[in-house]
C-alpha cells in the first residue's frame, strides 16, 4: 500500500457545526458551520444557499436559527430565545451530484469511506472510470442554556437524512444512527474527537453506539468573553 495514498485518503472532509460555547447562560447563541479536514478548526466556509434545511429542537416554542453571515472558514449560525436545558442546532445541505475523474476515485472512495465489496465492484470497471457521487451532508450540534438537565430534545430526529439521537446513559452518552427515521443496525461509522484524532466503531444490533465523553454540567458562572 502506497503511504502517501493511505494518509491522503484518510483525510475526510466533515461538514460540522460548533457553538462558540456549548454550555451559556445567555438565550442568544452564536455557532459556526464549516468544512475541514482538521476539526475542530474551521477550514472552509459553507455558502449559504448550499443549505436545504436549519432546524431547532428546544424546550421554548420560541426558539430559533437564523443564518447570520459567513466569514471565509465558517457560515454564521445564530440561535435565538433558546429555552433552559439542551437546545439541537442542525443543518442539512442541499443534495448535489459530484463526478470525479480516474486520478481520484480511489482517493473519493477512501474519504467516503466506501464499502468494500463497492469498492472493489468500481476498481473492476473497465478505464477510464467517471465515480458519480451524490452527496447530502447534515450537521448537527448541543448547546446547553441555564440549566442542562433537560436533554428531552436531543432524543428527537431533527432535519431527517444520516443523523445520530442521543439518550443519556449515567456518565456514557448513547447515539442511535439512523437514515430518514429508520434506525442502520451494523454501520460504520467514524468518532473523531476534540485533538482530531479518529475512532472506528459500528453501530450495534439495536443501531446504538455508546462511548465515554465528559458528561454537560451546569454552568454557574457566565462563559468570558473573547476580544477579536
Amino acid at each position: 500500500m502506497n503511504g502517501t495514498l493511505s494518509m491522503t485518503t484518510a483525510l475526510a472532509h466533515d461538514f460540522f457545526v460548533v457553538p462558540k460555547t456549548f454550555l451559556s447562560q445567555e438565550m442568544t447563541v452564536d455557532l459556526d458551520a464549516t468544512i475541514s479536514a482538521a476539526f475542530p478548526a474551521p477550514e472552509n466556509t459553507v455558502a449559504a444557499d448550499r443549505i436545504a434545511g436549519l432546524q431547532v429542537l428546544s424546550t421554548s416554542r420560541n426558539a430559533r436559527a437564523e443564518i447570520a453571515g459567513a466569514s471565509e472558514k465558517t457560515l454564521r449560525v445564530r440561535l435565538q430565545d433558546a429555552g433552559r436545558g439542551v437546545s439541537v442546532v442542525a443543518l442539512q445541505t442541499v443534495s448535489r451530484d459530484i463526478e470525479y475523474a480516474e486520478d481520484r476515485i480511489d482517493l473519493i472512495m477512501g474519504e467516503y469511506e466506501v464499502a468494500p465489496e463497492a469498492a472493489d465492484a468500481v476498481r473492476a470497471l473497465s478505464r477510464p472510470r467517471t465515480l458519480r457521487v451524490s452527496s447530502t451532508r447534515v450537521a448537527k450540534t448541543y448547546v446547553c442554556v441555564a440549566d442542562c438537565s433537560d436533554r428531552s430534545a436531543t432524543t428527537r430526529a431533527t432535519v431527517g437524512g444520516l443523523e445520530f439521537v442521543s439518550a443519556d446513559a449515567k456518565d456514557e452518552v448513547s447515539f442511535r444512527l439512523q437514515l430518514n427515521g429508520s434506525p442502520l443496525p451494523d454501520y460504520p461509522i467514524a468518532i473523531v474527537l476534540a485533538d482530531g484524532s479518529r475512532q472506528r466503531a459500528r453501530t450495534d444490533a439495536s443501531c446504538w453506539t455508546t462511548w465515554k465523553m465528559p458528561p454537560l454540567a451546569t454552568p454557574k458562572t457566565p462563559p468570558g468573553r473573547r476580544g477579536r
